[in-house]
């Protein structure tokens, strides 16, 4: 059975933890759900492709704890490790070529 793009994109951040929540280690496979929606409406919106960027917008905007913090504060750098970004990136990229190709 193969998972919906949202689902994928949900299991494949789930796995890297990417903000370090022990997600895993909890089995909280809801933990990325939030971020993997709008990364799914991202990607939609864009043909069907993603960029690191797009990524990082999200995950930045996730990070931030209100209306009244500034996204632009937000370091992710300092929350990210930049190889756990890369692989994430990487295997959504591999997927959507496989499963949605131009």
């Amino acid at each position: 059975m193969q998972l919906s793009l949202e689902d994928h994109i949900n299991k494949v951040l789930f796995k890297a933890d990417l903000l370090n929540t022990c997600c895993v280690a909890n089995d909280a496979y809801d933990e990325y759900h939030y971020i993997a929606a709008n990364l799914h409406s991202y990607i939609e919106y864009n043909d069907y492709t993603i960029c690191k960027e797009m990524l990082e917008d999200i995950l930045c905007s996730s990070l931030s704890s209100g209306e009244d913090d500034d996204v632009s504060d937000v370091v992710l750098s300092d929350f990210v490790s930049l190889a756990s970004l890369a692989s994430v990136i990487n295997d959504l990229e591999k997927y959507l070529t496989e499963h949605f190709p131009k």
